[in-house]
Order: structure tokens, then sequence, then C-alpha cells
């Protein structure tokens, strides 16, 4: 039995070819994954509708949007991330870490407490907590004076309507 091959140079073309497109996927992909959250943040009227992207793409967007804003972000993605789903570069050389909550309630003082611990066991500046849903008061209260923003859904899609009209 022998295997048909394709003659030369046609071989060498579609050797080429495949080549290009092998290293081609992850870019276009990465680029569609983009267009993706950047049309659901744009589309979204109120955070509720942030719930239908899973907690990975919310954390993408999270990071899209500091992009955004000239930060260098990337997701950790990580389980076992100790509470950090996006560390953040600023153009000053501080160190940021941010954790994402997709949720539906209220974000407790209990979930901030603790978060401020892992922005001291990660040696960050500051921390930010963002949430698709809202803050109880006694949240808001333990972080104030704190290197601690807390941004909820509604801040959040207004900083993303802000951010791409800059």
């Amino acid at each position: 039995m022998t295997i048909p091959l394709i003659p030369e140079p046609s071989n060498t073309y579609v050797f080429f070819l495949i080549g290009l497109i092998l290293i081609a996927w992850p870019f276009f992909r990465k680029l569609r994954e983009r267009r993706h959250i950047h049309k659901t943040a744009d589309t979204a009227r109120n955070p509720q509708d942030l719930l239908d992207i899973s907690p990975a793409q919310f954390e993408k967007m999270v990071v899209e949007l500091y992009d955004l804003w000239g930060y260098n972000a990337r997701r950790t993605g990580t389980i076992g991330d100790h509470g950090v789903d996006v560390i953040v570069h600023t153009p000053k050389g501080e160190k940021w870490v941010v954790q994402c909550k997709r949720w539906r309630g209220a974000v407790g003082e209990p979930v901030v407490r603790e978060f401020f611990g892992t922005m001291h066991h990660e040696k960050a500046v500051r921390g930010v907590l963002v949430t698709t849903g809202t803050f109880t008061n006694q949240a808001r209260d333990w972080a104030k004076g704190k290197p601690l923003s807390l941004v909820d859904g509604q801040k959040f899609l207004s900083t993303w309507k802000k951010a791409k009209n800059s």
C-alpha cells in the first residue's frame, strides 16, 4: 500500500498555509473574544445583564477595562488564586489586585475583610473588589479609609462607558 503524497512544490505551500493558520488561530480567537466582551458590556443596560456571561468572561471584561484605561492587567485564571482574579500594574509601577464577584446579591463585610487580607498577602498597594451586584452598608463602612475600592455593577458599567468614550 502506498501513501499518496502531495507533489512538490504544492506540499510546501500546503505546509506553510497550515502553519500560518495554526499560528494565527489563537490571535483570531482572542480578537473574537474581545469583540464579544465589548459587545456584551456595550449593550448591557443594567448589571443584571452581565449575569449572562461566565465568571471567567466577567474577569476578562475587568481586564479589558483596565487595558482601556492604559494599565497593564492580566487575569490569573487559576484555581487556588487566593482570591486574586486580576493583577494590575499601573504606569507608576504599583501592583494592584482585583477580585471579581459575578453575584446577584450584595457583597458583605466578611468578603471585603478577607480580600483586604489577601491584598496585604500579595503585597499590593491597592485592592479593587468588583461585583455585578452591590455592597452592603457594613462592607462600604469597613472599607472606608483603606486602600480598597468597591465597584458595584452600576459603577462598573458607567466606568466602562466612560473608558470607551475617552
